[in-house]
């Protein structure tokens, strides 16, 4: 049977088989990752079967007992220097590499995959990983682009190199999914692609079923892992400058190199609190039950933000600097204030806006509606809908 026949015998059937690259189901960015695919799973009614190989649990995804994935090394941050070399070692090792590992596995399952989602890319070898989905069968390939750039070393002549290695994978895949349009632009401009981004946004889950009141004491809350492009000191700039300064929680990670500016900086506004380290599931919700609005002062950002998305799902209005795609989800679902950190005296004027009590409490109504709009099972939904359009696509195109 010819591959245009097969694929459209598929399609009639309705039955897809998706692959997926992704390094691991727990933690972090691979936790949404397991919802976006619950989320497609439920939408498609029992006619997509997904194999996300590295899986671990293998329910509701299967898994391939005869494809060895190895074990991952976890970033030694700012431990010992043998921790580093360690790391480093087991990165450019081809023996541990997951993205080998999975190209590996694309070879050998020629027969049944339809469609290959690669939602966890390792930029350099992103054009390997398209040829192996396409060198038998011309399996159709969507690569879900989450961050634009990478920062750590911009600039660089490995930036240069990045750029050049990820937007030859991006051209070869058939479609790029990015979380907003901002994204989209600068993925277009960025990589050169011959077609537009399609637009996913992020989903979330509801974590509350009625909005907190506001709280009697304004409490402005600087959640997450707290790096420098995460704009820390504009918030404190602008709450300097407010009439009736509130109080500021600084919770989660602030890396070694860090700790001792983030503690001078935070010994110059008498009213802050700073929770650092890990933040436990209890502990996070008991800060933003308390928070009067969650900021995100970023800059040199350019993707969505976990930590918005956590507000949304507790209800709590949010101050956004217009970074990445913070501001279009904000504005479009009136979330709370987008504001430049080029223009002087705007942050703080969009803090005194969003923590006036009425106000406030209109903003935590909206998130409570963003919350259906936003749900996995909407942005799962749209997946599924790229992956038979990808299927079509790819019959018109054998026809």
């Amino acid at each position: 049977m010819s591959h245009a026949n097969t694929s459209s015998a598929q399609l009639s059937e309705g039955h897809t088989t998706l692959a997926v690259l992704a390094a691991t189901s727990d933690g972090g960015h691979p936790e949404y990752v397991n919802k976006f695919l619950r989320g497609a799973l439920d939408a498609s009614s029992g006619r997509l079967h997904i194999e996300w190989p590295i899986q671990r649990n293998a329910t509701p995804f299967s898994q391939l007992p005869r494809t060895t994935f190895p074990k991952q090394i976890s970033h030694p941050g700012s431990g010992r220097q043998d921790g580093w070399l360690k790391w480093v070692t087991s990165r450019v090792n081809p023996a541990r590499r997951h993205d080998l590992s999975y190209i590996r596995y694309l070879l050998g399952a020629s027969a049944r995959i339809d469609v290959v989602l690669v939602e966890e890319l390792q930029r350099f070898t992103l054009p390997l990983v398209v040829w192996a989905a396409k060198a038998r069968k011309r399996r159709p390939v969507i690569t879900h682009l989450h961050n634009v750039r990478r920062h750590d070393y911009r600039g660089s002549i490995v930036d240069r190199l990045d750029i050049i290695a990820t937007g030859y994978g991006l051209r070869s895949s058939d479609a790029v999914v990015v979380h907003g349009e901002a994204s989209a632009r600068l993925a277009i401009k960025t990589y050169s692609l011959h077609e537009p981004p399609v637009v996913i946004p992020h989903g979330l889950e509801s974590r509350v079923a009625r909005a907190y009141p506001t709280p009697a004491q304004p409490t402005v809350l600087f959640y997450g892992v707290n790096r420098r492009n995460k704009g820390l000191r504009h918030l404190i700039d602008a709450l300097k400058q407010m009439e009736d300064p509130p109080t500021l929680v600084v919770a989660g990670q602030t890396p070694a190199d860090m700790r001792e500016e983030t503690l001078a900086l935070l010994e110059t506004y008498p009213n802050a609190q700073w929770h650092d380290g890990f933040v436990s599931p209890d502990a996070t919700e008991k800060l933003f039950s308390e928070a009067t609005c969650v900021v995100l002062p970023y800059e040199g950002f350019e993707a969505q933000s976990g930590v918005l998305h956590l507000a949304i799902e507790y209800a709590v209005p949010v101050v956004v600097s217009d970074a990445g795609d913070m501001g279009e989800t904000v504005a479009k679902h009136r979330l709370g204030r987008v504001v430049s950190l080029k223009e002087p005296g705007e942050l703080r004027a969009g803090l005194t806006h969003v923590m006036d009590a009425t106000i406030n409490a209109e903003l935590r109504q909206n998130c409570l509606s963003a919350q259906a709009n936003l749900a996995w099972g909407n942005s799962g939904g749209k997946l599924y809908e790229l992956v038979v359009d990808s299927l079509k696509r790819k019959v018109c195109q054998s026809a």
